[in-house]
């Protein structure tokens, strides 16, 4: 399609052109995504049964995964800081139920607080960049 484009151009227009989509494109790889990732897993083992000695027990981890942004947030500021944390909460809630759903006879009383404390890292390093 570009081609097609540059060839209905006069020459000067088309090297513009091809100036414009060189430059935009590494300004373009450059820019950062602005999220964590809450990561809720729920693990559930199940007993096999077999006809030979010993049994033995399945176990299956799902986890889902629920991103975040906060693009939208200056981490410099506690509130917004407070904002994320908020988000985060929201999110793990959001993905513990999913699971619960998933997998009513095995419900995890922590389920939310451990999903919470999987975007730890995430957002020291936010905040850290901030800093920077």
């Amino acid at each position: 399609m570009i081609a097609t484009v540059l060839r209905n151009l006069p020459a000067q227009a088309a090297l513009a052109a091809i100036a414009c989509v060189a430059i935009a494109a590494p300004v373009a790889a450059q820019t950062t995504v602005k999220e964590v990732t809450v990561e809720a897993p729920r693990t559930v083992t199940t007993r096999v049964e077999t006809n030979t000695p010993p049994g033995g027990a399945q176990v299956e981890v799902t986890t889902i995964k629920i991103r975040v942004g906060y693009g939208d947030l200056d981490l410099a500021k506690s509130s917004d800081v407070a904002t994320l944390g908020a988000r985060i909460k929201a999110a793990a809630k959001t993905a513990c139920e999913q699971l619960d759903k998933l997998y009513p006879l095995h419900p995890d009383d922590n389920c939310v607080s451990e999903a919470v404390v999987t975007t730890t890292a995430q957002v020291a390093g936010a905040i850290a960049a901030v800093g920077r």
